[in-house]
């Protein structure tokens, strides 16, 4: 498949990949191919970013921001530190502007801990 693009300064593609495989309307035929960790589904990301930007000297241009929410915050911080990683050796040629994630879902634990302070207050009052 060949991607062709034009992107001149100031462009924005927006680009919203079904990750991991098998999840939403994305499928695979051979099910070893369904990831069984986030660090396999970032790796797998981290593959597709290689194969998109490192073959489009037009992408190589322009900069990347990752964003997510919810679960997939889990993801997006671990994409872009494959991503970093990958730049970092050469194996990767982008720019990566940064990582930005809202209501994520990292850490379940902490965030029922941080359920105290509201719990106390509702109870004061």
């Amino acid at each position: 498949m060949e991607l062709m693009m034009g992107l001149s300064n100031g462009d924005t593609l927006k680009f919203d990949p079904d990750s991991p495989v098998a999840t939403g309307f994305s499928y695979v035929e051979d099910k070893a191919a369904v990831v069984g960790s986030d660090e396999e589904a970032a790796a797998d990301l981290a593959a597709l970013l290689e194969e998109l930007f490192n073959g489009n000297q037009a992408l190589q241009k322009s900069t990347l921001y990752i964003f997510a929410e919810s679960y997939g915050g889990k993801f997006a911080a671990t994409l872009g530190v494959s991503a970093l990683k990958a730049i970092e050796a050469g194996e990767l040629k982008l720019q990566l502007g940064g990582v930005a994630l809202g209501d994520s879902w990292i850490s379940p634990e902490d965030f029922v801990f941080t359920f105290g302070v509201l719990f106390s207050k509702i109870y004061q009052e």
